[in-house]
């Protein structure tokens, strides 16, 4: 187990508890911080921002904050979905800005109530949304728009970058000597991914977690020819029908959901 702090607005007090006891801190990090560029400085100049922090959205920030955090080892972390849901900043990451600092970030889903958990929507909503920028900034006539992402960029942003944020490059994100055996097996034999003939493009362009046939966490089998292993799965789902129903007949409400599969008609 380890353990971390967050904060919504950066706290000196906060933060000094968080150096002086060796914890990694996560922030929500943008606009709504009322001067930030000299809030960060301020807590820079004290010794205070290091390596061990992750910035979540970042929108809106001055090229001098992206610098000093660049310099001083931290992690960026983008929420292509969640950022469009709630209107974070412009709606979209600030993936050109965190590239042009020379920052690889990791793909952050933020919000699991929300939407569908999905690190391959995240990918590919910020490829799609990208793009759109690009292709708009050349026809209204820019000048030196940024290059177009890469699938390779996207794979990284989402493996190496995430564990990075994380605070456990030295662990997962990627496969190598002393890091544990996280392995995901993709299909290419479905429709959407066959017939595989890049396997960088087809993971982070084409593949949904349907697609995803084992999965090995430390080496250990977690998922087998597209099931889960260990766990009762009509047993889960039966739970959250449970209290679900349970929260919708307290509040007077009902749910929108379809007749004949056990739940409650429209």
């Amino acid at each position: 187990m380890t353990l971390r702090l967050f904060d919504l607005y950066p706290s000196a007090g906060l933060w000094e508890l968080a150096h002086r006891e060796g914890l990694w801190m996560s922030h929500e990090m943008g606009s709504h911080i009322e001067d930030v560029a000299d809030v960060l400085a301020g807590l820079d100049a004290k010794g205070l921002l290091t390596s061990d922090h992750a910035f979540n959205h970042c929108n809106a920030l001055p090229e001098e904050t992206w610098a000093l955090i660049k310099r001083s080892g931290a992690a960026v972390n983008l929420a292509p979905r969640s950022d469009a849901a709630f209107g974070i900043g412009t709606g979209f990451p600030p993936i050109d800005q965190a590239r042009a600092a020379g920052l690889e970030p990791g793909l952050s889903g933020d919000n699991e109530v929300s939407y569908a958990l999905s690190m391959f929507t995240e990918m590919q909503m910020l490829l799609s949304k990208h793009r759109g920028s690009v292709f708009g900034r050349i026809t209204a006539g820019g000048q030196d728009p940024p290059a177009q992402l890469a699938p390779s960029d996207l794979l990284r942003y989402a493996t190496v970058g995430g564990a990075a944020n994380a605070g456990l490059s030295g662990k997962v994100g990627s496969l190598a000597p002393g890091k544990q055996a996280d392995i995901t097996l993709i299909r290419t034999t479905d429709v959407n991914t066959a017939p595989g003939t890049n396997a960088v493009a087809t993971v982070t362009a084409f593949a949904h977690p349907g697609n995803v046939d084992t999965v090995l966490v430390a080496g250990q089998v977690r998922k087998w020819r597209g099931k889960l292993t260990g766990h009762d799965m009509s047993a889960v789902v039966a739970q959250a029908v449970a209290s679900r129903d349970y929260l919708f007949a307290a509040s007077g409400q009902r749910p929108n959901v379809l007749a004949g599969n056990g739940t409650s008609p429209l």
